[in-house]
């Protein structure tokens, strides 16, 4: 039993000591790959039989930013704060086209985050951690005609959202650099609008919309 206990007290100094490389303020940078998921309803306000019914998961690449604090206690759990921002490079797509008429998206260049973050060491090098917190979601949704340049009309969606994240990271020879894998959840927004425009194909018009955002991201860190 002793030279149990005395195994343990050794690994716990150890972890402690690995620990030490997860505490304090870091910056990184990373490269995710994110999913837009989209549902826009529009149909004729007279009938709700009549209309389009558009769903479609869009992708696009970011290079992100991020500066954080974590506290690792003598339990080696953690707490920590960490502010990012991503630099969208795809901003534009179409989602659909339904007979004469056009749907398309456009995402802002930038979004920022703020996530608290919880978590542990799972052994000396790697470390598991939970986020919650806020994004900036900001997208615009745009509907045309192709035989009828008249007949358009927008929905503008900029919001803070809730967002939800899990990763790990793992330390580098030199306890200074971590590999870090990130998965991160945003719950999005529901927006709605009509128009009475003669010029639409559904006139007089309802639009509602609906988006959440997945995304991964793989990146490094630097600890002070």
């Amino acid at each position: 039993m002793k030279l149990l206990s005395t195994a343990i007290a050794a690994a716990a100094l150890i972890t402690a000591a690995d620990a030490k490389g997860f505490n304090g303020f870091y910056v990184g940078g990373d490269l995710g790959l994110s999913n837009l998921n989209t549902t826009w309803k529009s149909y004729e306000k007279t009938s709700i039989n009549v209309g389009h019914n558009v769903h479609a998961h869009k992708f696009g690449t970011s290079l992100g930013l991020f500066l954080g604090y974590n506290k690792v206690f003598a339990n080696c759990l953690a707490a920590g704060l960490e502010f990012g921002g991503d630099f969208n490079f795809k901003k534009n797509d179409t989602l659909a086209r339904v007979n004469t008429g056009k749907y398309t998206v456009k995402r802002s260049g930038f979004d920022w985050d703020l996530v608290a973050k919880f978590g542990a060491l799972v052994n000396p090098k790697t470390f598991a951690f939970v986020g919650f917190g806020i994004k900036s979601m900001k997208v615009r949704y745009n509907y045309s005609q192709d035989d009828n340049h008249l007949a358009t009309f927008a929905i503008k969606s900029s919001k803070v959202r809730p967002t939800y994240q899990a990763g790990f990271e793992n330390l580098m020879a030199n306890d200074s650099v971590a590999l870090r894998l990130v998965y991160a959840f945003t719950q999005g927004t529901k927006k709605s609008i009509s128009s009475t425009d003669a010029n639409l194909l559904l006139a007089p018009v309802a639009s509602k919309i609906s988006n959440n955002e997945h995304q991964v991201k793989l990146g490094v860190s630097y600890r002070f």
